[in-house]
């Protein structure tokens, strides 16, 4: 026995009350690997309790599990967390970033990772920030910054933090 996909776990809630024996039967049948008629003969023909035993451990194997345990394994495997996060950089799933080569990984990842090594607040690598000669800070005036603190400026307080407001540029013939 094999517990129900999620896409075929949804499909039984959009289309089966789950407190109608239909529902059973079709879960029954997805994790039994059944037709509808082998497994609505088998809940006819079996005792109840040993359809309701079948029942409860199709519905174990197929009701999907809270995420606690995808953030503990993320807690305790520091590579696969990095994995993860250099997949959302790429825009590609963790099943496309495996058939990389591994040394295609080790460099993506690598490059993950070393662009988050600078101050969170100027940008300079973290091996600098100790370091005053390291770079120079210049003020460089924007005048599309300029109008868009005047733009929050005159939003009303109550709607400041619900309102975004975007510069979007215009475009060029």
């Amino acid at each position: 026995m094999t517990g129900a996909t999620r896409a075929q776990w949804r499909h039984l809630l959009n289309s089966y009350d789950q407190d109608d024996d239909d529902f059973a039967v079709a879960l029954i049948a997805v994790c039994c690997g059944l037709d509808d008629d082998d497994a609505q003969d088998a809940w006819d023909d079996t005792p109840p309790a040993l359809s309701d035993a079948l029942l409860r451990d199709c519905l174990d194997q197929s009701k999907p599990r809270d995420l606690d345990w995808a953030i503990d394994r993320l807690a305790a495997d520091w590579r696969l967390a990095e994995e993860l996060r250099t997949c959302q950089v790429h825009g590609v799933s963790h099943d496309e970033f495996l058939t990389w080569s591994e040394d295609a990984q080790d460099l993506a990842v690598a490059s993950v990772i070393k662009s988050r090594d600078h101050c969170p607040g100027c940008g300079v690598p973290s091996g600098a920030m100790e370091d005053p000669t390291a770079a120079r800070v210049e003020a460089v005036p924007c005048v599309h910054c300029q109008a868009l603190a005047a733009r929050r400026e005159a939003l009303p307080p109550e709607v400041r933090d619900h309102i975004h407001l975007m510069v979007v540029p215009r475009r060029t013939a």
